[in-house]
């Protein structure tokens, strides 16, 4: 079995450079993101799927997420803004 990783801010900055290196070493990719242009780019260069969504947007990104497939071996959250707050009070809707 070939393991998935969905990345959510995925198209540009630290995610698409961790995108970059996990496709190197051959993992499969769901890349996650607002701006469609860029993260389709990036998903062809790479082979992985992709949806876009916007954090904010809690139905939106639970959307983008199940487009992945499963089984999914991993989250990296590489967005670039955040809301701090303790991973528990984390509600998606």
């Amino acid at each position: 079995m070939t393991h998935k990783i969905v990345i959510v801010g995925g198209s540009g900055g630290i995610g698409a450079a961790l995108a970059k290196r996990l496709a190197a070493q051959g993992w499969r990719l769901h890349l996650v993101a607002r701006g469609a242009e860029r993260l389709a780019a990036l998903a062809d260069e790479l082979g992985a799927s992709f949806a876009t969504g916007d954090v904010a947007d809690g139905a939106a990104l639970r959307a983008a997420v199940e487009a992945a497939g499963s089984p999914i071996s991993g989250l990296a959250y590489a967005v670039g803004t955040i809301t701090l707050k303790p991973v528990a009070r984390i509600a998606v809707a």
